[in-house]
């Protein structure tokens, strides 16, 4: 979530600047900036597998709906895509199921 949080504050010193750094407007720069990115797709991209590969299969296949040799395809094709959602909240969800079990996730936002 550190990462996210990193991006809006960017986002948010961007809104800053082109309003030409009038101050005052704190909040409002941060809750656009949080709902711009909320609401941008990103690519969840499985950067490690980790130890537990088959706890990690069964939380893909839940994730997904993708069946096992698909799974084992990305698996052996790491770093790899596994999935492009809508927001960046839903990349969170997988993330905090992934990253549990040991996997390294990482969260691509598309621009």
């Amino acid at each position: 979530m550190q990462i996210i949080s990193d991006q809006i504050a960017a986002r948010a010193h961007e809104r800053y600047l082109a309003r030409g750094g009038a101050h005052g407007h704190d909040v409002e720069d941060w809750l656009a900036a949080e709902a711009e990115l909320t609401r941008t797709p990103c690519d969840v991209v499985l950067a490690d597998s980790g130890p537990n590969t088959i706890e990690l299969v069964r939380a893909l296949r839940d994730l997904t709906g993708l069946g096992l040799a698909e799974i084992r395809t990305l698996i052996d094709a790491l770093p790899c895509r596994i999935q492009r959602v809508e927001s960046v909240a839903a990349a969170e969800r997988f993330r905090a199921t992934l990253e549990p079990l040991g996997a390294r996730v990482e969260l691509q936002i598309i621009a």
